[in-house]
């Protein structure tokens, strides 16, 4: 009973309206729209971290795979290397290619599900089923969390449909209504966002240049100094977030900068 007064606020709490996505400018209103949408479905791992069940073991094979790869890679440098060096330095850095290899599933090749069992396949001719109406119900997917291996529940599943369709209600009236039918299987909400972050936000290094300019460039002119400071550490956050889309790493002293402008403004 509990859980069920639980699901029925959570769904009625977490309504968020609709935030339409036609261009960059109107990114960070409709990120904020979403992460208010899924914090309050408790639905922040799902968008970042699911995948179909399907696929989790083509996951874990191409982690271990690209992890042996760099490690083979390391372990041929290191034998190159004197021998006194390479007994201290061997142990250290195959440890630590085990966690830090990587593959991009946005760039890479995507995943490959499992194909149906004979017994589903069986199934679906006998129910007069084809794999195209299985493919657009998405009747047979089901997804699951990368880093635990868990399925989702039923509730977790019903929260999921809500945020897809928030999603492409969103981009239905603008140049992106086209991303929602590009996505398979229906419902994978985590390929669905991190398609739209490479369209709509994704940065270059001309227009990182130019965020990282407006740092040195905002004035506090008419403005509070709270309110001056608070849209300084903003832009320095989304300085930083491109940098690391683009593998650079910003360091940036706020202090030098907030004298530097406050030294011109009536609040100094």
């Amino acid at each position: 009973m509990v859980e069920e007064m639980d699901f029925k606020l959570r769904l009625n709490l977490g309504k968020v309206p609709v935030v339409h996505l036609f261009s960059a400018v109107d990114f960070p209103p409709w990120h904020a729209a979403l992460r208010r949408l899924v914090t309050g479905y408790n639905m922040v791992d799902s968008l970042m971290y699911s995948i179909p069940a399907n696929q989790l073991d083509a996951l874990q094979e191409r982690l271990t795979s690209n992890a042996k790869v760099k490690s083979e890679k390391s372990s041929d440098g290191s034998s190159s290397s004197s021998s006194s060096s390479s007994s201290s330095s061997s142990s250290s850095s195959d440890s630590s290619s085990t966690f830090s290899s990587f593959f991009d599933l946005t760039v890479e090749a995507p995943l490959q599900g499992a194909p149906r069992s004979e017994k589903e396949e069986v199934l679906m001719k006998s129910m007069g089923i084809t794999r195209s109406m299985d493919d657009y119900f998405a009747s047979t997917v089901k997804f699951c969390h990368a880093r635990t291996g868990k399925e989702e529940t039923d509730k977790e599943n019903f929260f999921r449909q809500e945020v897809w369709t928030w999603m492409e209600s969103s981009l239905e009236k603008g140049p992106y209504k086209w991303v929602a039918k590009a996505i398979t299987p229906i419902f994978h909400i985590q390929a669905f966002y991190t398609k739209i972050l490479s369209l709509v936000n994704r940065p270059t290094p001309v227009s990182h240049a130019l965020e990282l300019k407006k740092i040195f460039t905002i004035t506090s002119n008419g403005k509070d100094i709270f309110q001056y400071h608070s849209e300084l550490q903003q832009q320095i956050k989304l300085v930083r977030m491109q940098g690391e889309t683009l593998g650079l790493e910003a360091v940036i002293m706020q202090v030098p900068i907030a004298h530097r402008c406050l030294a011109k403004s009536p609040l100094s």
